[in-house]
């Protein structure tokens, strides 16, 4: 058991023996200090919130936020957590949601009203699964902005949603044609698509061998397709996940998005990085074919 998980369930026995005990929350209290002052005592830096009721209990820091400097950590120490906030963030607004405060179909422009036309429809629900075609980052993960900067910059920049200037037969052919797929489903240089069947229709199955070009591994990505618009959507089942490929007319050409259930092996953006470059061979594979 690591030095976290210990904590976080030491502090909730020393809440449950008092949790029904008003007259008892100074001594609660007390308890929980001196035994965050005994752990910092060992090697423990960080700030704790300790919260009863609605009535805050403890906010304080412990340890060094800088050792050399000696420079101590505090209520108010910001840490580097990554994508951890996404967790709340989601929680946060679906307990709007629950609260009838807002809608996750809501679109930005009901937040925003000056948004650019191409952002204007983006809903909080693409936010949500990464389907937005916002880009991924603004500047460095240390630099400095402020909120007001951080949101003119992303309202400002480019919108991932590419059209392929093709039309639609052409798109969904090459995406559904063995010779093709060969041609194009990689993720990297060093990966291949060696052989590949289809049997484009409700209950047929699909399948692509996927190999590095150093012969060192391979997979099969293989799986049964479940819905079928021709020209317009793909809807497919593999192992106990299920995928989503969208085909839309737009002025500028054809707009392919892909949505995909995730896995609990890699990360969320490696495998939205993974499928991202995919779609981006694609799309090469189709304007270098036209």
């Amino acid at each position: 058991m690591n030095r976290i998980t210990r904590l976080l369930i030491v502090l909730l026995l020393l809440l449950h023996t008092a949790a029904g005990q008003e007259d008892n929350t100074r001594r609660t209290k007390q308890r929980i200090e001196n035994y965050l002052i005994a752990l910092e005592g060992v090697g423990f830096h960080g700030s704790v919130l300790v919260v009863l009721r609605g009535e805050v209990l403890l906010s304080n820091g412990y340890g060094f936020l800088d050792r050399q400097a000696a420079s101590r950590n505090t209520a108010e120490t910001i840490y580097d957590i990554g994508s951890i906030t996404k967790q709340f963030t989601a929680a946060a607004i679906l307990k709007l949601e629950m609260q009838g405060k807002l809608s996750v179909e809501d679109p930005l422009s009901k937040y925003f009203p000056d948004l650019p036309a191409d952002k204007k429809n983006i809903t909080l629900h693409d936010l949500l699964r990464h389907q937005s075609g916002l880009i991924s980052t603004i500047g460095g993960d240390y630099e400095k902005i402020s909120e007001e900067e951080f949101v003119r910059q992303v309202f400002a920049s480019t919108l991932f949603t590419p059209s392929l200037p093709a039309p639609i037969t052409r798109v969904w052919r090459a995406y559904t044609t063995p010779e093709d797929i060969m041609q194009w489903n990689a993720a990297s240089d060093d990966w291949q698509t060696t052989a590949a069947t289809v049997d484009l229709r409700v209950g047929g199955d699909f399948c692509s061998r996927m190999e590095a070009k150093d012969g060192s591994v391979g997979f099969d990505f293989a799986g049964t397709y479940t819905n079928i618009v021709p020209q317009g959507l793909i809807e497919y089942a593999f192992g106990d996940r299920t995928a989503r490929v969208e085909f839309a007319e737009t002025p500028g050409g054809v707009r392919v998005r892909v949505t995909f259930e995730s896995e609990t092996t890699h990360t969320i953006e490696q495998q939205r990085d993974g499928w991202q470059a995919i779609l981006d061979n694609f799309a090469r594979h189709v304007e270098a074919n036209l």
